[in-house]
C-alpha cells in the first residue's frame, strides 16, 4: 500500500549550523510511503529519518523527485531502533527544488518523521571550522580539524583547530557530509596552540 502525505513546512533554513526542517511524517509507518509538498524546498543535501515510535525498522529504496520532473535514488539503508534517527546524504551534493520523497519502511513503527537537511556550509559540500567554537585558555583546550570542501577526493588533513568541547558536533556534521574516506595519510599533525585565546593549528611541528 502506498500512502501519500502532504508535507507541512514548519521552519526556514538558518545559518551557522546543520539545519533540519520537517519534510513530512507517517503514522503508522510501514511499507511504501511518500511525503510531498506543493512548495519545493531548495538546496537539500540529504534526508534525516527519525523513528518516533517503539518499533525497529529499516528504511531504504529512497527516491527523490525534483520540480522539473527529474528524479534520483539515494543509496542508503537505515536501520532505526526505537526513537533513533539516521541520515541519508545525497552523494551528488545538493538537490534543488525537491518536491517529494518516496521510500520503503520494512517493519512497523507508530510514527516516522522525515526531515530535509542542509549541512553547515556556504558551498553546499564543505565544512568551516570558523562555524564552531574556537575560543581557548590553554593549548589543551584545542583539537585539530579539517576545513574545506568534502565533495571530491580531498585530503581531510587538519589545517585548523577548534575548542575540544565542539569536537563532537564537528564530527557529527562531517559524518553527514563526507561521501568517501580520507584519501591521504595525515602523519605528523602539529599540536594545536592557543594563540590570543583562539585555537590555532600550526603549519609545522
Amino acid at each position: 500500500m502506498r500512502t501519500f502525505l502532504m508535507m507541512a513546512l514548519v521552519g526556514l533554513f538558518g545559518c551557522g549550523g546543520t539545519t533540519t526542517t520537517l519534510f513530512g511524517s507517517a503514522a503508522p509507518a510501514t511499507g511504501a510511503l511518500s511525503v510531498s509538498n506543493a512548495t519545493p524546498l531548495q538546496s537539500i543535501s540529504g534526508l534525516e529519518f527519525q523513528n518516533a515510535g517503539t518499533g525497529n525498522i529499516t528504511v531504504d529504496q529512497i527516491h527523490v523527485l525534483v520540480l522539473n520532473g527529474s528524479a534520483f535514488d539515494v543509496s542508503a539503508s537505515l536501520s532505526l531502533g526505537a526513537h533513533q534517527a539516521g541520515t541519508a546524504m545525497f552523494g551528488a551534493g545538493t538537490a534543488q527544488s525537491v518536491t517529494s520523497v518516496s521510500f520503503v519502511v520494512h517493519g512497523s513503527t507508530e510514527a516516522l518523521k522525515v526531515f530535509s537537511v542542509e549541512p553547515k556550509t556556504t558551498q553546499g559540500c564543505g565544512i568551516s571550522p570558523s562555524s564552531y567554537d574556537q575560543s581557548c585558555a590553554v593549548d589543551a583546550d584545542c583539537v585539530p580539524v579539517y576545513g574545506g570542501p568534502v565533495c571530491g577526493m580531498e585530503c581531510f588533513c587538519p589545517g585548523a583547530a577548534i575548542n575540544k568541547n565542539a569536537q563532537a558536533q564537528y564530527e557529527a556534521d562531517m559524518a553527514k557530509l563526507i561521501t568517501h574516506p580520507n584519501v591521504c595519510s595525515c602523519a605528523m599533525i602539529p599540536t594545536p596552540r592557543c594563540v590570543a585565546n583562539v585555537c590555532t593549528q600550526p603549519t609545522g611541528p
